[in-house]
């Protein structure tokens, strides 16, 4: 059994020494036997110890569960699992912001603005206020602090993204930041669903019976669709930025 404390990174590796220990102990302990320990098939461990293949969120639920991660250790169990084989794709370009850091760029206009300059090369101060419906103070405030943080530069008045990785919200978030965060975007669904198109937009909601202890797999989940989707918009010719809003979240006692 893994020590709680021992996990820090690479889990192909650490998975593999885990093994290793096991084997060492006892040598009759099988690459089988470790599978079956963890719930996963034999050929998919086989793959994820030789760094052919990632954990899916689900197989690393079970990892954590089995080999007693602690809180700490499963985020960052889960954060690794992101990464991609490939350092090329483009996952590779987000980052996962620390709460606190996070909280000086957490208003929705300050992704949007690294959204646009995704598509757009650069970008004045009115273009920003123009193509995302902020006020020049809102606009102004916000691409100082992201030149501050080191996501835009300035020339000429116009502003750029720098080659460093996008943003990603933290898994938790401040108690103070939770709210204004999600009720910005809330507020933007709202307007949206009333004023625009339905073929420019997608709702989607359904009610589900779940498992609350699942639901730490379950946000894991949502972030891996959100990337995924992310991709996959951004893989044709971007010329608009959207909004992406994901809520899982009890209905009643």
């Amino acid at each position: 059994m893994i020590i709680k404390g021992e996990y820090k990174s690479n889990y192909h590796a650490w998975l593999a020494e885990e093994l290793r220990k096991r084997k060492a102990k006892n040598p009759k302990y099988s690459l089988r036997a470790f599978a079956n320990h963890l719930g996963l098939s034999p050929s998919i461990l086989s793959e994820v110890l030789s760094a052919r293949r990632n954990l899916s969120f689900r197989s690393a639920d079970k990892v954590a569960t089995q080999l007693s991660l602690t809180a700490g250790e499963r985020e960052q169990l889960f954060r690794d699992i992101r990464l991609p084989l490939n350092p090329q794709r483009e996952e590779a370009t987000l980052e996962i912001l620390e709460p606190l850091h996070f909280g000086k760029i957490s208003k929705w206009y300050h992704s949007a603005i690294l959204s646009l300059l995704k598509f757009e090369e650069s970008a004045d101060l009115s273009s920003i206020v123009r193509r995302l419906s902020v006020s020049t103070e809102e606009a102004g405030a916000a691409v100082w602090q992201l030149s501050q943080m080191g996501y835009l530069t300035a020339q000429d008045g116009f502003f750029r993204r720098t080659s460093k990785a996008a943003p990603m919200p933290p898994l938790q978030l401040l108690p103070g930041d939770i709210e204004k965060y999600h009720r910005d975007y809330l507020r933007l669904a709202s307007i949206s669903l009333g004023s625009q198109l339905p073929r420019l937009q997608c709702f989607q909601s359904i009610t589900v019976a779940a498992d609350p202890r699942r639901l730490s797999g379950a946000q894991q989940m949502i972030m891996d669709f959100q990337v995924r989707l992310r991709t996959f918009l951004e893989g044709g010719k971007p010329s608009r930025v959207y909004a992406l809003s994901t809520q899982l979240f009890p209905m009643g006692d």
